[in-house]
């Protein structure tokens, strides 16, 4: 376990810190406690765990070290600094999440209106997908007058069309900070999953369907910055995840009986884990050329987040009522109580 030797537990007020000790000794006291108030009781982990942020109060984007229990602010008030993009992101609702890349370069925040990427400093904004929208109106061509006296005007249909933008419903940073993947809708008619260059600052528009056909809810990256994984639902209520390389055109896709709720990439491999509704954590192999997806182990329902340790070998799983170590040969090795975890370790 020397490769993470820390597991953050965090309450929605307090954060506790605990070495691998806990694994074996439920007892054991936590090496570090701070309180702190965050946004969504809830903690933004890099890839590679080396960096943990959150949204405090002040709407403020914080660092925490949870080996020290000190914070420090990374962009401050991001309602103000949105502003300055003419972006949205006024109320809690309007923000959808934290996501960073290794060691927490380059750290992404996401809202309906936009995303904002800052990397130590420079900001770069990404903005919605601009869509045409087609409208007609009849214009006129002539008045004609039959043999009676009647006039008839005679007109034609004209076509007219103007942009919208659609509204981001997740997004997620790739590991070596050069793309950002996400889903947008808009609402009743079209969905989208697509990838955003930084680097050349155009979209790759990788599904552009009609509205819940399917409806793309979440992506995560693999570690290796190459594969995406999108998480869907279709208006029938299928659920399923739809593979991508950054690189190729085509996709996988594979169908589940419930929706995902946690999950995570491995840091070892071109692996995913999931965590389904249905209380089972699943392992979606991307390395071969024919993926293939098998069960884990049962855990509980109602999951709220999934992560692996550093090392690639644990993972820790947390649902509404508890927290769970597992090894990648399903065996629970403990099971705590608490909100929200993370694993922690030191640049």
């Amino acid at each position: 376990m020397s490769a993470q030797p820390y597991i953050v537990i965090y309450d929605g007020k307090k954060v506790k810190t605990y070495s691998s000790e806990i694994l074996s000794n439920k007892s054991a006291k936590p090496l570090q406690e701070f309180k702190i108030k965050l946004i969504g009781a809830k903690l933004y982990p890099s890839y590679d765990c080396k960096a943990i942020f959150g949204l405090d109060k002040k709407f403020n984007v914080v660092e925490l070290d949870s080996l020290t229990g000190r914070t420090s602010i990374r962009m401050e008030d991001i309602r103000k600094t949105f502003d300055r993009y003419d972006l949205i992101l006024e109320e809690a609702e309007d923000f959808k999440g934290i996501t960073s890349s290794r060691n927490g370069n380059c750290v992404a925040v996401i809202g309906w209106s936009g995303i904002l990427v800052d990397k130590k400093g420079t900001i770069d904004m990404v903005e919605r997908i601009e869509y045409r929208k087609r409208f007609t109106t009849e214009k006129y061509i002539r008045t004609e007058v039959d043999k009676w006296g009647a006039e008839r005007i005679i007109t034609e249909e004209e076509e007219h069309f103007y942009t919208e933008k659609a509204h981001i419903d997740s997004g997620a940073i790739s590991p070596d900070c050069k793309n950002v993947a996400l889903t947008e809708s808009s609402l009743f008619e079209r969905c989208y999953a697509a990838v955003y260059s930084l680097e050349a600052k155009k979209y790759n528009i990788l599904r552009d369907v009609p509205y819940e056909e399917p409806l793309y809810e979440d992506v995560v990256w693999s570690r290796d910055s190459k594969i995406m994984c999108f998480f869907y639902r279709d208006k029938e209520f299928h659920f399923g995840i739809e593979l991508f390389n950054l690189k190729g055109k085509s996709s996988q896709r594979f169908s589940l009986e419930f929706p995902i709720g946690g999950y995570d990439s491995s840091p070892m491999k071109q692996e995913f884990a999931l965590y389904s509704f249905s209380g089972e954590i699943l392992i979606l192999d991307a390395s071969k050329k024919v993926p293939s997806l098998k069960k884990l182990v049962a855990i509980g329902e109602n999951p709220i987040s999934l992560k692996y340790s550093p090392c690639g070998k644990y993972l820790l799983a947390v649902n509404k009522k508890r927290i769970h170590i597992i090894d990648l040969n399903g065996k629970i090795l403990t099971s705590l109580k608490g909100k929200f975890a993370t694993w922690f370790a030191v640049k």
